[in-house]
């Protein structure tokens, strides 16, 4: 998922991509959780949000 939204991202489609990505996040915290791997990769976690 990340790579789609890196892809969208570098063709310029900042809005979908952004959208994109959020909605990716709320579906996998919902799933597995806050503390998740994955989660915090996408930007879910305090350490990646800075």
């Amino acid at each position: 998922m990340r790579n789609i939204a890196r892809y969208l991202w570098y063709w310029g489609d900042h809005k979908v991509a952004r959208e994109f990505t959020e909605q990716a996040w709320e579906t996998w915290q919902r799933l597995f959780g806050e503390e998740d791997q994955q989660t915090l990769l996408m930007g879910g976690g305090s350490a990646s949000s800075t």
